[in-house]
């Protein structure tokens, strides 16, 4: 029996609503990442929880560690053994997003509703249940990645929201590209890296160097025919690349000189949420 076994058996068998180290517990075992390790008896006694479950947050959890179980699991058919309704799993756990929706913690969302995806569930039944008990604004930040804007079907049958989801997707996007931008061409945001408190996925200036994308002519078209930057902008990011492909130090006039170039004294947020 692994730890991961040991701390589901405890959180079984000490459950209390009051106890708030259930939650820590359960939140362990979901951020462990090697499911497939977890014998199919743990997770059923966490099935066999789940109705007795009332808090919002660990009912929530709950449901996040048996469906992440049931997709590592998937190929082998022993979901059907631990779970027989997915789509009653689906229910129970968008009715938990909806009791509690301050705490809703995004990306843990989208993963979730990814598995049950994997799982078999039609993703135009996500969207209904996520329109439907949601507020606009949450449902639409959980689908952002989750809509396929190729699947016609799904384009028709809510082409309102989609439209909303696109341009919240171009938008989460180019604030992404945007404030890393930022971080490596403006002077005190590369001085101060360490406190710099706008969002990046990276951990500081040289990860966000070395991994800048758009560094060969052409390479920010996409970014273009998709409306996330104007052609403009687009060569700025590619002339970044250019000089950071051959080394050119960031404290260098011709560097920071692009900040000026792409924000031309704009309010950096205005042109931040601005599309083109």
């Amino acid at each position: 029996m692994n730890i991961i076994e040991v701390i589901i058996n405890y959180t079984v068998n000490n459950y209390s609503e009051e106890e708030w180290c259930i939650y820590d517990s359960l939140k362990s075992v979901r951020e462990y990442s090697r499911f497939e390790c977890i014998e199919g008896e743990s997770i059923s006694k966490l099935v066999n929880l789940l109705p007795m479950v009332k808090d919002s947050l660990t009912k929530r959890i709950l449901i996040e560690i048996i469906v992440n179980y049931l997709y590592c699991k998937y190929d082998e058919g022993e979901e059907v053994l631990l779970f027989d309704d997915n789509e009653k799993l689906l229910d129970k756990y968008i009715d938990a997003l909806a009791e509690d929706e301050i705490s809703i913690n995004i990306q843990d969302a989208q993963d979730c509703l990814k598995c049950f995806i994997a799982l078999g569930i039609e993703k135009n039944k996500i969207i209904h249940q996520l329109l439907k008990k949601l507020d606009k604004k949450i449902a639409i930040k959980i689908l952002i990645f989750l809509i396929d804007y190729d699947d016609e079907k799904i384009l028709q049958e809510f082409s309102e929201i989609c439209e909303d989801v696109k341009t919240a997707h171009r938008i989460y996007d180019r604030l992404n590209i945007l404030s890393t931008f930022i971080l490596i061409v403006h002077p005190l945001c590369s001085k101060y890296e360490s406190i710099y408190c706008v969002s990046t996925q990276y951990s500081d200036l040289i990860n966000a160097i070395d991994d800048w994308g758009w560094n060969t002519p052409g390479g920010a078209n996409y970014l273009i025919e998709e409306k996330v930057f104007t052609e403009k902008e687009g060569r700025i990011l590619e002339h970044l690349g250019e000089l950071l492909c051959k080394n050119v130090d960031i404290n260098s006039k011709e560097i920071r000189n692009l900040y000026y170039e792409f924000f031309e004294n704009k309010d950096p947020y205005d042109v931040m949420f601005t599309l083109p």
